[in-house]
């Protein structure tokens, strides 16, 4: 009798088992039928006019100093929450849902100076959101400059003010990056 009592459990449990594997298969499988079905097309454009305008500004600004823009940035990859930190993933995951229009970089290392907010953008943040956004990047040595209407003399001084002079590494600004010339060489081939 013992035995047919364990093998009853044994089919039951056998049974449940294979139960969830179904399933389990089933919801991995109608997910991916959900993003088969996604009705995805190719953006037409990345920038608007004005932020592709902004952006080119900002580089051409820029390159007398060794600096470089990007434009939409996500928080996440300019700063990072202390090792150790109470609720890292918590704070990691809200800086990674928020951006900034633009970073501008140093041509040699990539070292971020300054995060920039443009024009409309600005207007759709929330009361405090501004002032929240400075005290983070302030916190980490990060500025952040605020442009709503600007000219190109305006821009090279907020720059300027905001940025300060940049340690260049030696290499002049037409040098190739480290490695390049590998690549450059391979291509004339």
């Amino acid at each position: 009798m013992p035995n047919v009592v364990f093998s009853v459990v044994v089919f039951i449990l056998v049974v449940l088992l294979l139960l969830c594997i179904a399933l389990i298969i089933a919801s991995l499988s109608k997910q991916k039928l959900q993003m088969e079905q996604l009705p995805a097309c190719e953006r037409v454009d990345l920038m608007s006019h004005k932020e592709h305008t902004m952006l080119a500004d900002l580089n051409k600004a820029g390159e007398k100093n060794g600096l470089v823009a990007f434009p939409r940035v996500g928080l996440g990859n300019i700063l990072r929450v202390k090792p150790g930190s109470d609720n890292a993933d918590a704070w990691h995951k809200l800086l990674c849902a928020e951006y900034v229009d633009f970073v501008v970089c140093e041509a040699d290392t990539a070292k971020v100076r300054l995060a920039v907010l443009h024009g409309d953008n600005i207007s759709a943040l929330r009361k405090g959101q501004l002032e929240q956004l400075e005290r983070v990047c302030g916190k980490a040595g990060i500025p952040v400059l605020v442009v709503r209407d600007y000219n190109m003399a305006g821009l090279e001084k907020a720059l300027a003010q905001k940025v300060g002079p940049v340690k260049r590494r030696g290499a002049s600004p037409q040098a190739p990056a480290p490695g390049m010339e590998v690549l450059e060489e391979a291509a004339a081939v």
